[in-house]
């Protein structure tokens, strides 16, 4: 006897031939009214992928009637071709009436055993509802082996998170990044903006300060969407940040020494050379990064957004009346309340969050005093003075370990003499004493404005004196902490006074205020990126405005409060970076200009 077996196209032409024919509506036999809309078919081709047709044939009109269209048209194109073709938001649906059908999706031989050879192939079909919690305790079983096969790339990111997330894996966390990482670089440009699924980061094990400094930064720093996980990471380690900081410092001398020995043996191969040299500088800037990170503790993540909860109080005034009232905005409940229990009797004074727990109101109009107002309690109490009276100071403040250092930065001494300050004061939180002994700025200002990235502050334009003249200016000064020094930073667009900065995310924005000779009152915001040396237009302003007060809450830039040329301003904008647009919020109680916004815990009692 001869025996020939069919050609697998054979088989597929004919499976092609009666699904054309059931969408031609030739040959069927049996018709299912749905709405509007027919569905015609072949009663044999139904039967032979489910004996639920034969028996509930009257039934189907009424089973297809709670589905859409296309869930409808891919369960009758499976009955005859064994093809899945659906959009993502239907195959749910999809699944749902295959079940009700009892139309097996996947081969038998996943539902017989699912096994090392088959468990990711299940797994890429994430949304079944039977099939993966089998597939994936198979996928743990056998993790080892299985993440080097093909299977593993395509794994979706739900189907990974789960996998890495089981404590029965028996893999160090470092190698764990690893198989992300290579997960990632399979589709780079949609999966790392999903890092953070897979990575599991309620659980998240202490990583290795190598693998931080080698890999992980590499990976989520310049990612804005996993830079939580990166600060997660580093948070671990800060109780022992010295040895730590040890440990990152014999990675750099690894990298100094692998440069020497490449320079030894490499005479005249000059790309094999740059290579080495790019790799040290890499190395460089790696540990710049995470020395800044370990040695300043939490004071890198201070700029961080609001949570859901936490308030925004609006601090200061030009009117001593209002500054001595403080605008609180709570999110939560979507409103503004005024509290009037601190009788500053003072105006024009500077004002910083210290820890979270407090303010601290520095100088103003002519004088040296000093207050704190307990976030907590509600108290207000006075502290050691300022060694020199400053109106129009700026305030910024650097955080080491549980320290909380406060700078006081030029001004004038009073409204009168209007003598430019370049003197700087330092406050701790230790000490509660206020230091003399900080380099003067490069130049004597006022009406300036400081804000604080990785623990250099930057204070930016205001008014100097230039040839005897009162000038505004676009100059930035730049102070170091670690060698009490100034410096120029890169110089902004525009020449701004009583302008308004807040740093974000590793950059500094810069917004309103001046041009100062003529008064002409800008509209515009700058943004500083630091690792660039580069400021860029950010957006416009609602409207051109002085002496007012930007910040981030929640993730949106806000602009509030200051004076237009004719009215002392309440309102609130919020803009959004998507749309290029502002929308107005609830408005303050008051108006006011020379106020400062901070982010405040939303159990503060003020």
């Amino acid at each position: 006897m001869m025996e020939i077996d069919a050609k697998p196209a054979l088989s597929k032409k004919r499976l092609q031939y009666f699904y054309d024919a059931m969408r031609e509506g030739k040959f069927t036999d049996v018709v299912f009214d749905v709405g509007d809309r027919k569905y015609y078919a072949h009663m044999a081709m139904l039967s032979a992928c489910s004996k639920f047709f034969e028996t509930n044939k009257r039934n189907i009109s009424r089973i297809f009637s709670d589905f859409d269209y296309p869930v409808i048209d891919a369960v009758l194109k499976y009955c005859y071709l064994g093809e899945i073709h659906i959009q993502d938001e239907h195959y749910k649906h999809f699944l749902q009436l295959a079940n009700i059908l009892q139309i097996d999706i996947f081969d038998s031989k996943y539902e017989k055993a699912i096994i090392e050879t088959n468990c990711l192939e299940v797994l890429n079909h994430s949304n079944d509802p039977i099939l993966p919690e089998k597939a994936n305790s198979e996928a743990i079983d056998n993790f080892t082996p299985l993440h080097k096969s093909p299977d593993f790339r395509n794994l979706p990111a739900s189907a990974l998170s789960d996998i890495l997330k089981s404590d029965e894996i028996n893999s160090s966390v470092d190698e764990l990044f690893d198989l992300v990482k290579f997960w990632i670089k399979y589709d780079e440009e949609n999966r790392k903006s999903k890092l953070v699924e897979p990575l599991g980061l309620e659980n998240l094990p202490p990583l290795s300060i190598e693998y931080i400094v080698t890999e992980l930064l590499d990976l989520c720093y310049p990612n804005s969407d996993c830079n939580a996980f990166f600060k997660q990471a580093l948070k671990a380690i800060f109780e022992n940040y010295e040895t730590k900081l040890s440990t990152t410092e014999q990675i750099l001398k690894n990298c100094q020494y692998e440069l020497s020995n490449v320079k030894k043996h490499i005479k005249t191969s000059r790309s094999e050379l740059s290579s080495a040299e790019k790799t040290l500088n890499s190395c460089q800037s790696k540990f710049s990064i995470v020395e800044q990170i370990l040695k300043h503790g939490h004071s890198s993540f201070e700029n961080d957004e609001a949570t859901e909860n936490d308030k925004l109080a609006l601090v200061g005034d030009y009117d001593a009346n209002v500054a001595n009232t403080i605008d609180i905005y709570d999110g939560k409940n979507d409103r503004w309340t005024l509290s009037e229990d601190f009788q500053l009797n003072r105006s024009d004074f500077a004002s910083v969050l210290v820890d979270h727990t407090g303010l601290l109101i520095i100088g103003g109009s002519g004088t040296t005093n000093v207050d704190y107002i307990d976030l907590k309690s509600g108290q207000k109490h006075q502290l050691k003075p300022l060694n020199q009276s400053r109106q129009w100071p700026s305030a910024a403040k650097i955080c080491r370990n549980s320290t909380t250092i406060v700078y006081a930065i030029g001004g004038i001494d009073s409204y009168e003499t209007r003598n430019f300050l370049s003197s700087v004061e330092r406050w701790s939180s230790e000490t509660k004493t206020w230091d003399r002994n900080v380099a003067p700025l490069l130049h004597a200002v006022y009406f300036h404005s400081a804000a604080v990235i990785d623990d250099i502050i930057y204070v930016t334009g205001g008014r100097i004196k230039k040839d005897g003249e009162d000038s505004s200016t676009n100059i930035v000064q730049v102070y170091s902490a670690d060698s009490n020094s100034w410096s120029y930073g890169t110089p902004m667009i525009r020449k701004r006074l009583q302008h308004s900065s807040v740093a974000f995310k590793g950059r500094l924005y810069v917004g309103g205020g001046t041009t100062g000779e003529t008064y002409y009152y800008l509209d515009s915001v700058e943004s500083y990126d630091p690792n660039a040396k580069l400021w860029t237009i950010y957006c416009k302003l609602p409207k051109p405005v002085r002496a007012l007060s930007i910040c981030f809450y929640r993730n949106k830039l806000l602009c509030m409060a200051g004076h237009n040329g004719q009215n002392f301003l309440s309102n609130v904008w919020e803009y959004d970076d998507k749309s290029n647009n502002w929308k107005s919020l609830k408005s303050l109680n008051k108006g006011r200009h020379y106020a400062t916004a901070h982010v405040i815990p939303y159990d503060s009692v003020i």
